[in-house]
């Protein structure tokens, strides 16, 4: 064992952090192994709620805010089936992920709001550029 450098502290020296600022290192949810070796480790929180809604497991910081984004995006599609709305294919492609804003996107976006006669204002989506470099060159100021 080498011994540590006078000016940093050996390992068991080291204090845990005890500032309310410091960091939670949120638990391992899953480990991805492949051929015996662990590839990777997903952290993050987890609540497992019984169907009368009281928390049957909770992992992690379940109270946190978190910002789930694209992630939620099939889930909002399931529950749009459920409720009703038919979409299939295409329709249930651009409900269930994220796309690129690209001119099929938007005309698939505008005649769907159209057959409901939704103003396209409800969406309430912040204007964002088309990832294409190409798609981006058409949009007029950019």
């Amino acid at each position: 064992m080498q011994p540590s450098h006078p000016s940093q502290p050996s390992h068991a020296d080291r204090a845990a952090p005890t500032s309310a600022l410091a960091p939670v290192v949120p638990p391992v949810l899953a480990e991805v192994v492949r051929s015996g070796f662990v590839e990777g480790r997903h952290r993050g929180s987890l609540v497992v709620l019984g169907a009368d809604g009281a928390v049957e497991l909770a992992l992690g910081e379940v109270t946190a805010p978190v910002f789930p984004r694209s992630s939620n995006k099939p889930m909002q599609a399931a529950g749009v089936l459920r409720a009703g709305l038919d979409l299939a294919g295409e329709r249930l492609a651009l409900a269930a992920a994220s796309h690129s804003g690209e001119p099929f996107h938007r005309d698939l976006v505008r005649k769907m709001l159209d057959e409901y006669g939704l103003d396209p204002a409800l969406l309430q989506c912040p204007p964002d550029l088309p990832l294409d470099a190409e798609e981006r060159e058409t949009i007029p100021g950019v």
